[in-house]
């Protein structure tokens, strides 16, 4: 038998940020780090510290902060997803971390309630761009992870054209789907 020895994750808080256009259709932000591939992006995501943030929706308010240059969101939502990886041999190289083997990141949604001339981003970020959910899943990284959530959102405005300035909690807790809680989540 070959002893493995067990996976150490870091905890990381990320948010699905989406703000609805002027044809009621929601678009969706990907970023870039300066560090990354031009066609490249991902999430507003960070490592949650538990002494610093106390809960991992502090830490996304604090990453919206610290990457977005604003906290003025509509509520943070625990959408019930987590999921675990591992570091590729890429990311290892870009961010040399001997701690952890990869990370476990909790993922939530945030509807933008600004213009986008609202986003000022912070150091850690080179750019960012709204896409509609198809494009916006084939450009951003590990989209595979959050299709059900972007899913949703889009149905929530497809089939019920709610307003543009409405995240409907009862939408997303009144399916019935363990991916959809939203009560806050924790880290184990």
């Amino acid at each position: 038998m070959i002893y493995q020895p067990e996976m150490i994750y870091r905890p990381t808080a990320a948010a699905l940020v989406y703000r609805v256009n002027a044809h009621n259709v929601p678009v969706f932000l990907a970023v870039q780090k300066p560090n990354w591939d031009k066609n490249e992006w991902g999430l507003v995501q960070g490592k949650f510290d538990e002494d610093a943030d106390g809960t991992l929706e502090n830490a996304i308010e604090r990453e919206l902060r610290e990457e977005l240059g604003t906290t003025r969101v509509g509520p943070v939502i625990a959408t019930g997803l987590t999921t675990q990886r591992s570091f590729s041999p890429k990311t290892l190289s870009r961010y040399r971390d001997d701690t952890y083997d990869g990370k476990e990141t909790t993922y939530f949604v945030v509807e933008f309630g600004q213009r986008q001339s609202g986003i000022a981003l912070g150091s850690e970020l080179s750019a960012y761009r709204w896409f509609g959910g198809k494009r916006f899943l084939q450009h951003v990284k590990y989209a595979h992870e959050i299709k059900p959530v972007v899913t949703a959102i889009q149905q929530e405005y497809g089939s019920n054209a709610v307003g543009p300035s409405r995240v409907r909690r009862e939408y997303l807790s009144a399916h019935g789907n363990a991916s959809f809680k939203t009560q806050p989540a924790t880290t184990q």
